[in-house]
């Protein structure tokens, strides 16, 4: 910035938190796209109980 520059005004167009967290923007989004899917995954594995010799309760 030129020494005879001047800035008017002291409102900032987001907070000074905001600018340290958007540097990590895409690996936090990476992050959470690979907590879905590992979720998702985990969540639909065992929707029915394991049974032996692959019987249910009607298998008595």
């Amino acid at each position: 910035m030129a020494s005879t520059a001047t800035i008017h005004g002291d409102r900032t167009i987001m907070p000074g938190r905001f600018w340290l967290i958007l540097p990590f923007a895409p690996l936090l989004i990476l992050i959470g796209i690979i907590w879905l899917i590992v979720h998702m995954i985990r969540r639909n594995r065992y929707q029915f109980p394991a049974y032996p010799n692959g019987q249910g309760i009607q298998g008595r």
